[in-house]
């Protein structure tokens, strides 16, 4: 019983094949794709933990918004524990993807090798072949020549029914495919800016900015991988696309929420890189989370910036009142630009 307990545990890690809704409007271009994602997270209820992690691959063939070809593979490892047992995993999947281009199937098999340790019974070897399945996955984010979304929304939906809490995520960004190596440089470039952007630390605006320069400088090279002859489905205004807007989000938590740590002139500079790539305001591609968090920060950013107005007022700091003062009319923040009109009336001879 344990050893089943601990292959299940790993089983719902992966996934399954419960019905999950399209992102809405959202879909592949017609196209040829390749793709690829990082699978990483934990699962876990009373008693039972799982964690993995592995790295996704696939190419995908869509004609008329079906999905008429393709292939997802996945190499990665995973472990479980039960009260009186662990296990160890690799795995390996190989999926036929099919389906539609705003919901697209994947069907195949997967392996596993490793062991259980069961106490009282010592750790045996395990391995074998069962149907795989990430059910289906959908985009959340389309331009012509890239996508991006999660290939795990459907599994969190299968953990989150069989009654555990999940931090399993598998972001995924595809490139159309423009034939000779452009594409899969350019996917290769994409994954090492986003390891960027998930492994900073301490960083600057500046640092910040040199990384929106690097998307500008990307997106145009993505855009320069086919003609595009019109916006696709589901396209939305940004700067940026859902996963990069994401891990953008992320960077900027600690200055929307924590102003008093950082000087005037950080917070007016993340303010308006994160308003430039579209992680920040109203313009934010993808999820109603996504547009949430990005109206948080943004009113996170105001109420720092106005904590910051407020002591330049009382200090008589002329410099930094019209500094605040011309970022709050620059990025439309109306309220504090009127607040920091008052302040260098009060001040000014």
């Amino acid at each position: 019983m344990r050893r089943l307990a601990l292959l299940t545990a790993l089983g719902l890690l992966m996934g399954g094949t419960l019905p999950v809704r399209a992102a809405e409007g959202v879909a592949f271009p017609d196209g040829e794709w390749e793709g690829t994602a990082i699978w990483t997270g934990s699962i876990s209820k009373t008693d039972v933990f799982a964690s993995g992690n592995g790295k996704v691959a696939f190419t995908l063939t869509v004609d008329g918004g079906e999905v008429t070809g393709g292939e997802l593979t996945m190499n990665g490892a995973g472990q479980s524990k039960v009260p009186g047992g662990s296990g160890k995993l690799k795995l390996a999947a190989l999926l036929n993807l099919g389906g539609t281009a705003d919901k697209v199937t994947a069907n195949g098999s997967m392996g596993y090798n490793g062991t259980v340790t069961v106490t009282g019974f010592g750790t045996v070897p395990v391995s074998g072949t069962v149907a795989g399945s990430t059910g289906t996955f959908s985009p959340s984010f389309a331009s012509c020549n890239k996508v991006t979304g999660d290939l795990a929304t459907e599994g969190r939906k299968v953990q989150a029914a069989a009654g555990f809490a999940t931090t399993v995520t598998a972001k995924f960004v595809a490139i159309r495919t423009a034939g000779g190596a452009s594409s899969a440089a350019i996917l290769e470039e994409y994954k090492s800016l986003v390891a960027k952007l998930v492994n900073i630390a301490d960083f600057t605006a500046n640092d910040l900015l040199a990384l929106a320069h690097q998307i500008d400088a990307l997106n145009a090279k993505i855009l320069g991988l086919g003609p595009c002859e019109a916006p696709p489905e589901g396209f939305e205004q940004g700067l940026s696309d859902t996963l990069l807007t994401a891990l953008f989000q992320d960077l900027l938590e600690a200055p929307a929420t924590l102003p008093e740590h950082f000087p005037t002139h950080y917070l007016i500079s993340f303010l308006g890189v994160g308003i430039r790539v579209g992680a920040v305001g109203e313009s934010v591609p993808g999820s109603a989370l996504l547009k949430q968090k990005a109206m948080e920060l943004l009113v996170g950013f105001e109420a720092g910036l106005e904590l910051k107005l407020n002591e330049a007022i009382a200090a008589g700091d002329m410099p930094t009142i019209i500094d605040i003062l011309i970022a709050a009319q620059q990025f439309g923040l109306d309220s504090l630009a009127n607040k920091a009109q008052g302040g260098l009336a009060e001040i000014q001879p």
